[in-house]
């Protein structure tokens, strides 16, 4: 079997909930130490504003894109990054457990975090949804019981 799956499009709406959620402390910060409409105030809020925008509106969409994960006969291998594209790769026969982890807010729009770990290392692939996590679980565990020659009620 060989599956391509990328992040789903809710996760973008997780990553800039925690975006927001971590700008709200040095926007507070900023007006509460800085005399409003200073130079200074204006300085550090354009430049945050500036950051905040350039995350929201085109890094964690272009990041989202990049990530995939492709299943082939033996492997599984993630694909992500930007500016550094990382592929790293497990074999299928030699994974010990999977996870499927989710925060609150993943919860709420139907997401996951899957987590494939091995001796060698561990694969994180975030913002696959509930069907597409069970769906690569199956086709792990039939890759396994085919590498194996296990076949029907035997495993």
């Amino acid at each position: 079997m060989h599956a391509v799956l990328g992040a789903h499009a809710r996760l973008l709406w997780v990553w800039r909930i925690l975006l927001t959620l971590a700008a709200l402390p040095l926007a507070f910060l900023t007006s509460f130490f800085l005399t409003p409409l200073s130079t200074l105030w204006w300085v550090l809020t354009g430049a945050l504003a500036a950051v905040y925008l350039f995350f929201f509106l085109i890094y964690l969409p272009i990041r989202r894109r990049a990530i995939f994960l492709l299943l082939n006969d033996q492997n599984l291998v993630l694909s992500e990054g930007v500016f550094n594209v990382v592929e790293r790769s497990l074999p299928i026969a030699g994974i010990q457990y999977i996870r499927v982890r989710a925060t609150p807010i993943h919860r709420r729009l139907g997401l996951s975090t899957f987590v494939v770990v091995c001796a060698g290392g561990k694969l994180e692939m975030p913002g696959l949804g509930h069907k597409e996590v069970d769906k690569l679980i199956k086709a792990i565990f039939g890759q396994m019981r085919k590498d194996r020659g296990v076949t029907g009620h035997e495993a």
